[in-house]
């Protein structure tokens, strides 16, 4: 793939899709490493070696496609999904853990469908597939910010220490953003019923007194602290007709890598 000008006359993706049924499986998972070139060069064709490659039920080569599936999103787009959906229904952790990730990109195909997946997979039995979500919750956030599908609260009260600690982060990042937003995270947990005794200490730790100005909120005998909003910005997609200076794309480059990323 590297010579795209002797790919025809070596007729290499011949060669490639009967490599894809080797016996050797370390055949065909370099051939999913090169897939992406593939697809580049010849869409149809690349296509169709991911199809080969995707019928092969060794773990090696099941591992190896679920780590280009973001690969294949970016060129594929919906065509990808059929392989996405097959990888998500996977029995190996190592597996469902890669797609965990990989169902950030969904984002980028169907907001709706994205959000499905995140209801989905935030009750999934495996711990490592509910940790993975907690960054894509960012983006919800940014998209559906009155937490509409109920997705904080769920995974608020996860049994996973570790899904809890990030939820927690996340929340703290929240509040130095957004009071507004955070007012209302809060305010959903409160009715939930969940706790957030940990939440409270977490943030005193950060900030003595804050905690209890938002207690003294929540119970209504206080003001709601304030913080001062940022106007983060939100990809359209195209590049715009002005760049801008230096200082002021690295520095929204930080605000958006500390909530935003």
């Amino acid at each position: 793939m590297q010579r795209p000008e002797l790919i025809e006359p070596l007729g290499l993706f011949e060669i490639l899709a009967r490599l894809c049924a080797d016996m050797d499986v370390q055949v065909a998972v370099q051939i999913s490493r090169c897939l992406a070139k593939a697809i580049d060069y010849d869409r149809t064709s690349g296509h169709e070696l991911a199809k080969l490659l995707m019928q092969r039920n060794e773990l090696m080569i099941r591992r190896a496609m679920a780590d280009v599936l973001t690969r294949l999103f970016r060129r594929l787009g919906d065509d990808a999904l059929p392989f996405y959906n097959q990888l998500k229904e996977d029995s190996d952790p190592d597996i469902l853990a890669v797609v965990s990730t990989t169902s950030a990109d969904l984002r980028f195909l169907n907001a709706n469908m994205w959000v499905e997946n995140l209801v989905e997979l935030s009750k999934h039995e495996l711990p490592i597939v509910r940790r993975n979500l907690v960054p894509s919750l960012r983006e919800y956030f940014v998209k559906f910010p009155d937490d509409r599908h109920k997705l904080l609260p769920v995974m608020w009260q996860d049994g996973d220490e570790v899904v809890r600690t990030r939820m927690r982060e996340l929340l703290i990042k929240m509040a130095d953003i957004s009071s507004t937003q955070f007012s209302s995270r809060i305010t959903d947990l409160n009715q939930h019923g969940c706790d957030l005794s940990a939440l409270w200490r977490l943030m005193d730790a950060r900030c003595e007194g804050s905690a209890q100005a938002w207690k003294n909120w929540l119970s209504g005998e206080g003001d709601m602290p304030t913080t001062t909003e940022t106007m983060l910005h939100v990809s359209t997609m195209e590049a715009p007709e002005t760049l801008p200076k230096l200082t002021e794309a690295l520095e929204t480059l930080d605000k958006e890598l500390d909530f935003h990323d």
